[in-house]
């Protein structure tokens, strides 16, 4: 299951931080035989939504094998994929502004 994960992120160009994070935010009965509900969040992260929509059901399959409740899986995601990562070019930049005495990108 995460080489299928990975392996999507990769083939689709996805930032693996965002995307890890947008994942909590999927619920086991989003899915049903007919419909597909995906997380604004998680959907807009992804060209191919097909593909998306095709791992999630392998996904939520595992979920409701393993018996896995979803406030549970959530809580446990969100403490492991942080909401925020700072990138070293935006870091980088703000040094940079504040040697200047500019404090814009600091507040």
């Amino acid at each position: 299951l995460i080489n299928a994960w990975l392996q999507l992120l990769y083939r689709q160009r996805v930032d693996y931080t965002r995307a890890n994070r947008a994942l909590l935010f999927f619920e086991s009965n989003m899915l049903d035989k007919k419909n597909i509900t995906i997380p604004e969040i998680l959907a807009r992260e992804f060209a191919d939504q097909a593909s998306l929509a095709t791992f999630l059901i392998t996904y939520q399959n595992y979920l409701q094998n393993q018996n896995i409740r979803d406030n549970v899986r959530q809580t446990q995601m969100a403490q492991h994929n942080p909401a925020f990562v700072l990138r070293n070019w935006i870091a980088q930049a703000a040094i940079d502004s504040a040697e200047k005495q500019d404090y814009a990108l600091l507040h």
